[in-house]
Formats: structure tokens, C-alpha cells, sequence
């Protein structure tokens, strides 16, 4: 991983929430090797040449271990476009208190980045297969209980890597659920695995009519799928830096804490509940 200057600030403050009793650690895992595509590889057959997988990056994240202790359901949590910010980290303690192991995958920060704006070549959807295959290798996780999170941007990805119709997902990939927290939603397709949106009726940044449309067509093919509304709710609202006195106060998004806390308890239901 490349350290920038985010890297140290984060570092700092994964320091401070570590100093709370949350149990967690930096943990690095490949991800998946790069395959040529068909087109590269008829041309190279054609010349002798025989082209082989690239070797896929290192990617860096913060892992937190289940208070529970012994083989525990997990959660891969994907950042939104905005980097990795202390909520994202602070929803993985809240879900560590609760039973469930998490990792938080730092997309942007493991290629040297800190946002979207700034970081190139970003495959948010091996970013989710793959730590979700690092969790499936740990001996303290439950690998039949794994499920995929993400924010923002990476909730749009959750429900990109959970598409039917999303090419290039590998079969061991099998989480038994997915949540979605305010994503651009597509309006067609259907979720493959159990689907849970979370978004505020007073969200600028997506389309509320895409996610109810998302969500009924996957219903409507058996594929269950629940869309939470919040009143008054925008984007990022989960995250106290859009606080009106917080650091980020004056973009035009404002921090709910009863939304904030709502969301919290209605995720770790529908992860305790879904498929059981």
C-alpha cells in the first residue's frame, strides 16, 4: 500500500478508535489476477505466444474481529466515493459489537488515492469478491455468513456485484446478503442475493423511483429485496462530518443522528434475520 498523507491522518484515527476496545487490525490480500481478455488472447495464439493472468494488487483494509469470538458471521464493507472516512469505520465497530466480523476495504487508499476523483483503474467489483474471499479464509469467520455493504458509491457496487446480470463475478462468490446505503440504483436487473437499500427521501444525489423500481422487479422474480425510506433523509446522512458544525457542515448534506442510529439497528436486524 502507498502511503499518502490521508494514509497517515487515517492511521492516526484508526489509532484513536482502537484506544475505545474495538478490536481491529490492518490487514493486506491480493486481489484477483487480472485475465487477458478473448481478443488478446486470439492474437497472441496467433503469433505463439501464450498470455497469462496478471497478478492482481495488494489491497490493503481494516479488519475487526467479532466480539463474540469463536467462527463469526462477517461483513466486507465497501467505502463511498468520498474515501475512506471514519463512519465507514465506526458502522464496521458498531457491526464487530454485534456478533459480526468486518472488513473495510480501502479502494481508493491501497492504490494510492483518497477518493474517487483521484484514483484510477478502481474494480469495485473485485474489491468486494475479493475480500470477501480474505474472510472466507479466516478461521474465525463463519464462511457461509458473509455479506457485502457499501456506501454511496460502494453501495452501488454492492448492487453491481450482486447483478444477475453482472459478467465476470466468480461462483465461490456467494454472500447470503447485501445492503445498499443511498446508491445510484439501476432501475432494471435483478439481485441475486437477498438485497436491503437504505436511502433518504431528501437525497439529491440518486433517484428514490430507480431503487422502488430496482426493488420490485427483483420481487416480482422471487428475489427478495426491501427498499428503507428515511423522511428527511440525504445523502450521507450517517456520517457526522456533514454535521452543521461538523468539519464537512456546509456541502449541502446534512448528518441525522435518529436516521443514523435507525439505520444502524434496521441493518444488523436484517443481517441477523435474512435467510434464516
Amino acid at each position: 500500500m502507498i502511503m499518502t498523507p490521508k494514509s497517515v491522518l487515517l492511521a492516526l484515527a484508526i489509532s484513536s478508535i482502537a484506544t475505545f476496545g474495538h478490536t481491529q487490525e490492518t490487514v493486506t490480500f491480493q486481489a484477483s489476477p487480472i485475465e487477458p481478455t478473448a481478443f488478446k488472447v486470439k492474437r497472441a495464439k496467433a503469433t505463439g505466444i501464450e498470455l497469462k493472468a496478471t497478478p492482481g494488487i495488494e489491497l490493503s483494509g481494516q479488519f475487526f474481529a467479532s466480539s463474540a469470538g469463536g467462527k463469526s458471521p462477517a461483513v466486507v464493507i465497501l467505502v463511498s466515493g468520498d474515501g475512506l472516512q471514519d463512519s465507514h469505520l465506526n458502522w464496521a465497530a458498531h457491526l464487530a459489537e454485534q456478533g459480526y466480523a468486518a472488513l473495510v476495504v480501502d479502494s481508493f487508499g491501497s492504490r494510492g488515492g483518497f477518493n474517487a476523483m483521484d484514483t484510477a483503474g478502481v474494480d469495485y467489483n473485485d474489491d468486494a469478491v475479493s475480500g470477501y474471499r480474505y474472510l472466507s479464509n479466516r478461521d474465525d469467520v463463519d464462511a457461509s455468513r458473509i455479506a457485502v455493504l457499501g456506501f454511496s458509491t460502494g453501495g452501488a457496487q454492492v448492487m453491481s456485484v450482486t447483478n444477475e446480470a453482472t459478467a465476470r463475478i466468480p461462483d465461490s462468490f456467494t454472500p447470503y446478503a447485501a445492503v445498499s446505503l443511498y446508491p445510484i440504483c439501476p432501475p432494471d436487473g435483478v439481485n441475486k442475493w437477498p438485497l436491503l437499500i437504505v436511502a433518504g427521501d431528501a437525497d439529491q444525489m440518486i433517484s428514490l423511483s430507480s431503487c422502488t423500481a430496482h426493488v420490485e422487479n427483483s420481487q416480482s422474480q422471487n428475489h427478495p429485496a426491501q427498499l428503507e425510506v428515511y423522511p428527511g433523509a440525504t445523502h450521507f446522512f450517517d456520517n457526522p462530518m456533514y454535521a452543521a458544525d461538523g468539519d464537512l457542515g456546509m456541502l449541502g448534506f446534512d448528518y441525522s443522528e435518529a436516521g443514523h442510529q435507525e439505520a444502524l439497528a434496521r441493518v444488523v436486524d436484517y443481517l441477523n434475520t435474512v435467510g434464516s
